[in-house]
C-alpha cells in the first residue's frame, strides 16, 4: 500500500474520531411547567448559623462517642453475605442497604434478621446495570434502584423484592427522592452542566429539579431551584452528598464546598443552616469566578475546609468532613444552641467505625458500620495487654483477675463492643452501631 493511501485513510480515521469526540446527547424535557408548580424559594427563613469551633486538643472525638451505643449484627448466611454498605436506608419496618461491590440491595428487619436480596443485574426491562442509589417510596412502598448508565429507575416492592415498574428519567443524576405519589425530587450534579462534557439538557439551570410523572412512566420538570455551582469532578471527589430526610418532614440538600444546607418540604425551598468555618470559611462567590488552578492549589494545601456528609436528627446536627489534612466531627446541639468540632481520635471507638462518615441516622443517633473482624483484632490486643500488665506487676493472671480488668476497661472507656466478638465471627457481615452523642462534654467547655 502507497505512503499517499495510507495518509488518506488515517485522515479518514482522525475525522471520523474527531466527530465521535464532538457529538453530543441533548435530553428534550418539559421544563417550568408553571400551573403545576406551587413551590417557591424561600431563602433566609429561620435560617439557623452553625458556628465551627474547633477545641482544644484535651478533647477527643472519642469522647463523644463512648456511651449510648447500640449494635445490630446482620444475619450471615450464603443469600445474605455482602462485601460492604455503600448506602443504608431506615424505614418503619426494615433496613435497606446497597452493596456496590456486588450490585445488590439486601433487606434486613431492625433486628438484623435478613428478609430478601435484589440483585436484577442487566440490561433488562426489570434489570439495572450499575446501581448508582437507592430509595425508600412510602407512598408506593417500593425500594427504588437509580441506574445512571441508562438515566432510569428500577422499582421493586419493599416487602418481597419483585419488579414493580420503570420510571425513565432520560438523563444522569446525583440523588432522586419521592415527595408524592407521582413526584420526585432530582439532584442534579455538575455533570449536566459543563458544556465540554457529553450529555445535556437544554434550559435546565438549578441543580434541585421538581418532577412529575407522566402516564408513560416518563417524567417532566416543573419546578428548578438552588443555583447550581460550577466545578470539577476533583473537587466533588469523594462526597456522598445525597438527599435525605431532616427531622422535620423536610429533606435536607447539600453540596460540597458549599456552606449551606438546603431544605425542602410542601412549602417550598429554602436555606436551613449555615455552616460557619470562621477565619477557614469559604469565600463568597468563590468557585463561579475564581481560576480553577487557584482552587485546585489552595485545596491542595487544604486552605479550604471541606463539609462533606450531614446529617440532622431531632436533637442535633452534624457535619463530617477534611480539615487541616485531618478528619473533623462538626456537632450542634439544638437544646444547648452549642457547637463542637473535634479531630478524629487516634484511637477510635466502635472497632475503628467512627473514623469514617456515617451511613445513616434515625432521630435520636447517628449510624456507622463496624468490621467484626477490627472487633476481633481489637478485643485480642486488650486480653494481651492485659496479660502484659498481669506479667508486670506479677500477679497470677487468672480467670477472674484477667476478666475483672477486661470488663474494668471496657467500663471506662466505652469499649462494649468488644462483647461482640462472642457472638460473631471475623468473616460475618457488618454490623451497625447506633451512636447518641453524649453532649454533656459541652456543659464544661468554655
Amino acid at each position: 500500500m502507497s505512503r499517499k493511501i495510507i495518509i488518506y485513510f488515517l485522515s479518514i480515521a482522525c475525522i471520523a474520531c474527531q466527530t465521535k469526540q464532538d457529538s453530543k446527547v441533548t435530553f428534550e424535557l418539559e421544563l417550568n411547567n408553571i400551573s403545576e408548580n406551587h413551590y417557591d424559594d424561600i431563602f433566609h427563613h429561620d435560617l439557623t448559623t452553625i458556628p465551627n469551633l474547633y477545641t482544644n486538643k484535651k478533647i477527643e472525638s472519642s469522647d463523644l462517642y463512648k456511651h449510648n451505643i447500640t449494635y445490630i449484627p446482620l444475619e450471615t448466611n450464603d443469600e445474605s453475605l455482602f462485601a460492604d454498605i455503600y448506602q443504608l436506608l431506615i424505614t418503619d419496618k426494615a433496613f435497606i442497604i446497597l452493596d456496590k461491590k456486588s450490585k445488590a440491595i439486601l433487606v434486613f428487619s431492625h433486628s438484623g434478621k435478613f428478609k430478601f436480596k435484589i440483585q436484577r443485574i442487566g440490561g433488562g426491562p426489570e434489570e439495572y446495570k450499575i446501581p448508582k442509589i437507592v430509595a425508600f417510596n412510602k407512598f408506593s412502598n417500593s425500594i427504588e434502584v437509580l441506574d445512571n448508565t441508562r438515566g432510569v429507575i428500577q422499582r421493586y416492592n419493599a416487602d418481597t423484592g419483585a419488579y414493580k415498574s420503570t420510571l425513565r428519567a432520560g438523563f444522569t443524576m446525583n440523588s432522586f427522592f419521592p415527595i408524592a405519589a407521582d413526584k420526585y425530587l432530582f439532584h442534579i450534579d455538575s455533570y449536566l452542566f459543563n458544556d465540554a462534557r457529553y450529555g445535556q439538557v437544554n434550559g435546565l439551570e438549578k441543580q434541585l429539579l421538581i418532577a412529575h410523572e407522566t402516564d408513560k412512566n416518563g417524567i417532566k420538570i416543573i419546578s428548578q431551584h438552588v443555583n447550581h455551582i460550577k466545578n470539577s469532578g476533583l473537587l466533588n471527589f469523594g462526597s456522598r452528598n445525597y438527599l435525605r430526610y431532616g427531622a422535620d418532614n423536610d429533606i435536607l440538600i447539600s453540596s460540597t464546598f458549599n456552606d449551606t444546607i438546603y431544605s425542602f418540604s410542601q412549602a417550598g425551598v429554602r436555606a436551613k443552616f449555615v455552616l460557619d468555618f470562621g477565619k477557614d470559611r469559604i469565600p463568597s462567590n468563590f468557585f463561579p469566578k475564581s481560576d480553577f488552578n487557584k482552587i485546585k492549589k489552595r485545596k491542595d494545601f487544604d486552605e479550604l475546609p471541606t463539609p462533606d456528609s450531614f446529617w440532622e436528627t431531632r436533637d442535633f446536627t452534624y457535619n463530617w468532613g477534611t480539615h487541616q489534612n485531618r478528619i473533623v466531627h462538626s456537632f450542634y446541639s439544638k437544646k444547648r444552641t452549642k457547637s463542637i468540632t473535634v479531630f478524629n481520635s487516634d484511637f477510635m471507638q466502635a472497632a475503628k467505625a467512627v473514623g469514617y462518615r456515617p451511613i445513616g441516622a434515625n432521630d435520636t443517633a447517628l449510624v456507622f458500620k463496624m468490621e467484626p473482624q477490627e472487633v476481633h483484632i481489637l478485643n485480642n490486643d486488650i486480653l494481651q495487654n492485659i496479660d502484659k500488665f498481669l506479667e508486670r506487676q506479677d500477679i497470677v493472671a487468672n480467670n477472674s483477675t484477667r476478666d475483672s480488668l477486661y470488663r474494668k476497661f471496657i467500663d471506662e472507656n466505652g469499649y462494649h463492643f468488644l462483647f461482640l466478638s462472642d457472638r460473631v465471627d471475623e468473616e460475618d457481615n457488618q454490623i451497625l452501631a447506633f451512636i447518641q452523642p453524649n453532649f454533656e462534654i459541652l456543659d464544661n467547655e468554655d
